[in-house]
């Protein structure tokens, strides 16, 4: 096994190198390796390390705007229908009245 001083960096073979990457072994010079934790690491066993798994992505689709289409339809449907139940439920004279008598003033009734 060679010795450290005599060793190369695997990235700069001019330099001499300064650390050996305690996860793959391999040899590199001081601007080739970070200090992550207290330890020497080269950058590739360092992305390895800090990788953070996303988690899975949901392909579902979004049908929260459906819903609410649904529930607006639903609600002005409900009015409108309650409205017309309740006009209809009204006395047949008052549903009969002319709109005219409600624009001229009361006539007074014939004295005897």
């Amino acid at each position: 096994m060679a010795s450290l001083t005599s060793s190369r960096c695997l990235h700069h073979p001019t330099r001499e190198a300064a650390a050996r990457c305690p996860e793959c072994h391999l040899l590199f010079c001081r601007e080739c390796v970070i200090e992550h934790h207290e330890r020497l690491l080269c950058s590739s066993c360092l992305k390895k390390i800090t990788h953070i798994a996303k988690p899975p992505t949901r392909h579902w689709i979004n049908l929260w705007p459906l819903f609410q289409s649904l529930a607006g339809f639903l609600l002005t449907f409900l009015i409108f229908y309650s409205i017309g139940r309740s006009l209809v439920a009204l006395p047949g004279a008052l549903q009969n009245f002319p709109a005219s008598s409600l624009f001229t003033e009361p006539s007074e009734p014939d004295s005897p």
